[in-house]
This record gives C-alpha cells, structure tokens and sequence, in this order.
C-alpha cells in the first residue's frame, strides 16, 4: 500500500468510522423513539397541522423544571390570505402572568379589529427564563412556517438564562462556538440520553428538581465591570444579528423592539457596595441612612445632596442610585431621577432586568438590512400617565411584566410599525380596538385579572423582593385584601362565564378561550361542563400532560377515581424526573381514601426530588389522618430541613406536636413559623389556641387578633377571639366580634349559640358557664 493510501486510510478509520457509527447510533435511537424532537414544532397526527413541542425546553433546562412553549395549532402550508407572525423573547414576551392575555394575544385583537377582511395570526413562540441563544434556534424553526414577520422582544434573561454568565442551568462559555456546539448536541438523540445518563449518575441536576423563579439566582451576582457580561452582550449581539440574517435570507422582515422595565418603583435586587476601608464604609453607610430619613420626611433637597455624598464613595452601589433617584423624582427632576433609575438597573447585582447595554445593541442591530424597531423603552416611558419618561407600577406588575393595559399599549406601537412595514396587512378600516374591547374579546374578567394578582402576589412574597421596604408594605396590602379579592371575584363568575362564551362563540377554535373557560366553570362547580370542554381540548390537541392533569383532578372533584388515576398514571410515565404528577396521583388516591397507595407516590416523590415540600406535605397529611403523629413529625421534621426558611413545614410540625399534649413544643415552633411567615394567619390563630390552653388567655387574645390583622376574612380567629373575650367578660367586644365571624361563616352553628350566650350576659347580672368554644 502506498504512503498517500496509508495515510487515506488512517484518515478514514481515524474520522470516517466514529463518525458513521455515531450517524448510526442516532438513527438507531430515534428509530427507537430514545429522547424527544429538538423542533419547537412538532406534526400533530398524521395531517398537515403542527403544535409546539412541549419537550423543547429540555434541550435547555433540566427536565424536571424545563419550561415549556405556549400551546398553538399552525398549518403548513400557511391557509392563503393569512399574515403570520411570531413574537418570540422571554416571559415578559410571552405574557407572564398569564399568556392568555399577554402581547401576542393583544396584537392579534387589534391586528383583527382593524382589517376584518383578512385573516392573522399571532404565534406566541416565547418562553419563560430563554434568552438569545434559544431565541435564535426557535427563530430557525419559526422560519419554515412562512412567516410574514417575526417580532423580538428579548433581552431581559440574557444573563441569567441558558448559557448565560448569571445562569443556573448550565455553566458560561465566553465562546459563541462551544456554546452553539452544545446546543447543536443537545438536539441529538445522542446528546440527551448522555445528559440523561450523567444525571442520574451524578444526579447534578438535583438542586434543581423545581422550578423558584428568580429566587433560584440569588447568589449569581455579576458586577457590571465582569468581563464575562462583556462576553454576554457580544453573543447577544451575535445571536440577533444571525437571526435577522436567516430571516433576511428567507425574505422575512424582522421587526426589533427595545426592552422597557419598571424603572420607578423596582429597587434594585442586589446592590454591590464598593470594598472601603470600614471607617469610610461606616461614614457611606451613614450618609444612605440619613439620605432616607430626609427624603421620609419630605425633604428631597438635601436627600439629594446627601445622596450625592455617598455615591462619589461608592459610585458603583445601585442602592445608592436608586435613592438619588428617589429624591430626583421627589424633587420633580425627572430628566436627573431617570438617569439614576437607569444606573440602578445598570448596576444592578442580580440582572433581571435588560439594561441600557442591551437596548444600545438593539437600537443598533434594528439599522440591519431587514430589521426595523419600536423604541419601546423610549415610547412606553412618554406614554405612562403619572410621570413621563418613569415607567413604573402602572405599566409593570413587578420589575418586568407588563400589566394588560401596558402590553396594550405595546401591542398598538407594534401594530403602527406593522402597518407601515407590511404591505399585505393593507389599509385599515376600523379604530384600534381599546384596552376594554380587547379585554372582551380575550374573554378577560374579574376571575382571571384576580388569577393573575394573586400569582404576582405570590412571586413578590419569594426572594429576592424580599427586604425592600416598598414591597414588603405591598405584601401587607395584599395580605389585608386577598380574601376580600378573592370573595369578590368569585361573586362575579357567572358573568366572567358570560364573557368568556361571548369571546369563545367569536372564535370558537381559539384554544386559549376554551382552556380559560374551563377554568372558570371548575371555580363555579360546573364540572360536568368543565371536564367536557376541557376533554375539547385534548381532541384538538391529545396528549398535554396539562391538560391531561386538569382532567384528571377534574374527574376526582366527581368521585370518578378510577378515571383520575388511569390518567395520572399516564401522565406520570410520561413525565420522567418530575414529581409533581406524582403528587397529583398520590393527592387522588388519598381523596379516593387509598392512603398507603398515596403515601406510596408521595415517598416516590421525595425520592426522585428531595426538596419536594409539596410531596412531604401530603405524606405528612396522610400520616396525621392516620394518628401516626411519630412518623408524621418526622417528616415534617425533614420538610424543615429541606426548607428551613420556608414556615410552613414548622407550623405543620407545631399542629402534630398539639395533638400530642406537646403544648411548649407546638408554641415555640408556631413562633417559627411566624418569624418565616408574618402573614400566616392559620399560624396565630393556632398559637393563640395553644396559649389558650396553657391558660394565658391575654397572649392568645394577642395572637387571634394578629390572625384577624394578616387575614380579616379568616373566619376562625375572629370566632376564637370571641371566646375569648366572652370568657374574659367582655361581652359588648364579644357580640361585635361573633357577628363578624358569623357574617364570614354563617353555617357555624356553635358560633351562633355563643353568640346568643354573649347577648343575654350582657342583658343579665351574675356569672354564667363559659361557652363551649367555636373553634377548630
């Protein structure tokens, strides 16, 4: 053989051999059906309509808290006469709180409303925590669907998410080539089941078996002068620029818009104080303090002066620039107060938020051939009513996510910029539909505008909002308010179900509208007429382990165990590494009474993930219904552990250590949850009880009136109260009282009678018999 054929077949052997049987193996794997589709679109049956693929977040995130796509049906072939369109970014794109009534959803109303005669579609191919590099693989997918435009409003997770130097899901390359290497290897068949086998053997995904939110990056603290954002920003810029080129290719236009945030009312999440020496650290912390104080009490003038002081010692603390712009914004300096809520975004430690860097290179790439922009930083800002030029909780729920008026707002300079740039959109011949017809047409109510509150709500109460005095006094409103909010919402059901067939009879195959209707006949009870349309949806779409688990639960409301459990089984053999069907099957076979098959799937829960609190929980319940205290203390001994700042696993150990006489016990641990969990109104309302029957009457009194202060329509502490005062013979305080809790819980007929008690006390002379109690 000669020399130039020996070296050809070294070659060969060498390259040509791992690389065919690599080629093999991944043919194999999928002949086997071993992992799933890496497209963001997936055939749907055997015709030519395709829905997202609710597995494509697992090539970017553990499997167990993979985010997954808002569910959509397209045709390809595109129907003629449609204009498609995919907005594609982040949460704040797709419409977190709920994407029923988010961006796309908007655009598409008011793209409608004012062309009648033509037929749109907005395609909400955003997802929660992706940034650039999945944006641009989704992009990719987006343009086999004859796009007629494809909008981009990203740029708020570009650190924290995939690939990205703040992340959690994987770990930063500064190199664009590595990181597109492993998101070219995690869409191969290969790829996943050797990510599926290093997990289980390394089990490195542990920690990250459930989905927190931002409290997940807490400690991923980047300084703006680390070198690794400056890598951030140039993959940003690579990633957009790519994808305007693949559109640009296709004839497809992209339109850009710039990313506002909540500068007013956000502080920021993590200032980075400056490494002084400790007198000078002492004299800069002073300086703050006494910068707040003044600005409490109405004297901006010299909280700037102040301000001032300390920043030219700490220029980088964004704490610091978020009070100087505090004191601007008091002082009516709007111009100096936007540009240090700017720099307090900008030097923010934990970056949430897209600051003045990304939207410099979104300004930028949109001069592109192809690419066009909405300033919507520049534009939402001027269009807020109470500040121009300060966006803040008018248009935001929180640091990001537009309110249903403010993605209005957006969705109307899209759709002006639409207009100019598509010619097939053609002349308009109706008004922009405003905020309350849109609402209508979404089918929006007072049940899911409570919905999406309370889910705010409930993010602010986690880390990292926590520690801000702003927000902690709006987790002291929302505390007042919920039950009351809660109330109200539910009285208006029948005609948010009104609304809601109204909006789905004009558009009766419009998937959001019925999922939502669905909802909302669950909350009024119609569950015969919930299950029906909710098994609509599974017709049209088979296979959403969601809605699959909503049937499910659907089905165990009636009784129909069985069904529920030949469901969830499914679900739960479909979802590997989750443990939330789990615990939905274990919380249906507890309801079915089957509690050993319950605690059964509650143990398998803890097993495939530690920190499930929900599953330790429900085994806990389990183990308490059936007198087990011993085992039931155990388990929420170890909830404690895994959750040790979380107060309920304390205050659900204080409950087992009261049925066991363990009284001091329970006291001190209901304490501990209430150092966690000021608003838990259940955890005074049980201290005080405790301390009732230790027999001081006075701290219980305390404790049912801290109750009744966290939650007013909490029934129980208002009716224990009343017991108490009744005891203690303060019989008028008592008669109010018991009214109260009567007007919250009529059918308490022990109430009643005490009531009736206190009444003729306060009517006789002379001592009657204490009152059997009203509680628990």
């Amino acid at each position: 053989m000669s020399g130039t054929r020996w070296w050809a077949f070294r070659l060969l052997t060498s390259f040509a051999l791992p690389v065919a049987l690599l080629a093999g193996l991944e043919i194999a794997l999928r002949l086997g059906a071993v992992g799933n589709s890496p497209d963001f679109f997936v055939p749907l049956g055997s015709g030519e309509a395709y829905t997202t693929n609710q597995h494509f977040g697992q090539r970017f995130f553990p499997p167990a808290i993979a985010r997954t796509p808002q569910i959509t049906v397209l045709e390809r072939p595109k129907p003629e006469g449609t204009t498609r369109i995919f907005l594609l970014g982040g949460s704040a794109a797709m419409g977190t709180p709920d994407a029923s009534f988010g961006l796309a959803r908007q655009l598409e109303v008011l793209l409608r409303q004012r062309s009648p005669k033509q037929n749109f579609e907005v395609v909400n191919a955003a997802m929660t925590a992706v940034n650039s590099h999945v944006v641009r693989v989704i992009a990719q997918d987006c343009l086999l669907f004859e796009p007629d435009l494809l909008v981009l409003f990203v740029g708020n997770n570009e650190v924290i998410g995939p690939y990205g130097p703040g992340t959690v899901f994987d770990s930063f390359s500064s190199s664009l080539a590595v990181i597109r290497l492993s998101v070219w290897i995690s869409g191969t068949r290969i790829g996943q089941l050797a990510d599926r086998l290093a997990t289980r053997l390394s089990r490195g995904h542990s920690e990250l078996a459930s989905w927190e939110g931002l409290e997940m990056f807490v400690d991923r603290v980047i300084s703006r002068d680390d070198p690794r954002l400056a890598a951030a920003y140039d993959h940003f810029e690579a990633n957009l620029r790519d994808t305007i080129a693949a559109a640009r290719k296709q004839g497809v236009p992209v339109l850009l818009t710039t990313v506002a945030v909540n500068l007013r009312h956000q502080p920021p999440f993590a200032a980075i104080p400056a490494d002084l020496e400790e007198g000078e650290r002492r004299f800069v912390d002073e300086l703050f303090a006494s910068s707040g104080e003044r600005l409490s009490n109405g004297d901006p003038i010299e909280a700037i002066r102040l301000s001032l002081n300390a920043l030219e010692a700490d220029p980088e603390n964004a704490d610091m620039h978020f009070r100087l712009a505090s004191a601007f914004d008091q002082a009516d300096r709007e111009e100096l107060a936007r540009r240090h809520y700017q720099l307090a975004v900008d030097t923010d430690g934990l970056r949430f938020r897209a600051d003045s860097r990304i939207n410099e290179l979104i300004r930028t790439l949109a001069t592109e051939p192809g690419a066009s922009l909405v300033d919507a930083e520049q534009r939402l800002a001027a269009a807020t009513d109470s500040s121009p030029g300060l966006p803040g909780n008018e248009l935001f729920f929180e640091h990001v996510h537009l309110r249903f008026e403010g993605n209005h707002k957006l969705a109307i300079l899209l759709l002006e910029e639409i207009e100019r740039r598509l010619p097939a959109v053609g002349r308009a011949t109706a008004e922009v539909a405003s905020t309350s017809e849109t609402a209508r047409a979404l089918g929006l109510g007072r049940w899911h505008r409570f919905q999406m509150d309370d889910a705010i709500g409930r993010m602010k109460a986690r880390p990292p909002f926590l520690g801000s005095s702003e927000l902690d006094a709006l987790r002291r409103r929302r505390r007042l308010s919920r039950s009351r909010l809660e109330r109200r919402a539910r009285e208006t059901l029948a005609d948010d179900e009104e609304i809601s067939r109204l909006a789905l009879a004009a558009r009766p195959d419009d998937l959001l509208l019925r999922a939502n209707l669905a909802e909302i006949l669950a909350a009024r009870g119609e569950l015969g007429e919930a299950i029906a349309e909710t098994r609509a949806l599974l017709r049209t779409v088979p296979g959403i382990l969601q809605w699959t688990s909503d049937l499910a639960l659907l089905l165990a409301r009636q009784s129909r165990y069985a069904e529920a459990v030949a469901l969830l089984q499914e679900v739960v053999e479909r979802s590997p590494g989750d443990d939330r069907p789990l615990v939905n099957l274990g919380f249906v076979l507890e309801q079915s009474g089957d509690l050993e098959a319950a605690a059964d799937r509650y143990e398998a829960a803890v097993a495939l993930r530690s920190g499930s609190l929900q599953a330790y929980y429900n085994l806990g319940s389990v183990r308490e219904r059936q007198q087990r205290w011993s085992e039931a203390a155990e388990i929420f001994r170890e909830a404690i552990r895994v959750g040790p700042g979380d107060g309920m696993p304390y205050f659900r150990l204080a409950a087992v250590r009261e049925r066991q006489n363990r009284l001091s016990e329970a006291i001190e641990l209901y304490r501990a949850a209430l150092d966690r969990r000021p608003e838990m109104a259940a955890a005074h309302n049980n201290l005080g009880y405790a301390l009732e029957r230790l027999g001081d009457l006075g701290s219980a009194m305390q404790s049912y009136r801290r109750g009744i202060a966290a939650d007013p329509g909490y029934a129980m502490a208002h009716f224990n109260l009343a017991d108490a005062l009744l005891a203690t013979g303060l019989l008028e305080e008592a008669v109010r009282v018991y009214q109260t809790a009567l007007a919250l819980d009529p059918a308490n007929e022990q109430g009643r009678e005490n009531l009736e008690t206190a009444k003729r006390m306060a009517t006789e002379t002379g001592p009657s018999p204490p009152p059997e109690s009203g509680c628990r």
